[in-house]
């Protein structure tokens, strides 16, 4: 029981530091995808540690911040 709890709990350390690792992985791949030419609509997430998913910058503003850089 004490485990099953303790599960249902606050995120610890190694849940909170694998949260940010697949938030930054995915914003990683959202930004690939923008200068490749990605269509989808979408957002980033923030990289923060917590279980929740605040947006941060849309697909559309990588996919300008790409063309940018390209016009250079």
């Amino acid at each position: 029981m004490k485990e099953f709890i303790g599960y249902l709990g606050p995120a610890n350390a190694r849940q909170q530091a694998f949260t940010l690792s697949v938030k930054r992985r995915y914003n990683h791949l959202a930004n690939l995808g923008a200068a490749k030419g990605m269509k989808q609509e979408g957002y980033l997430f923030q990289e923060e540690p917590s279980l929740s998913k605040e947006n941060a910058a849309s697909f559309e503003s990588l996919r300008s911040a790409a063309s940018d850089e390209k016009s250079k």
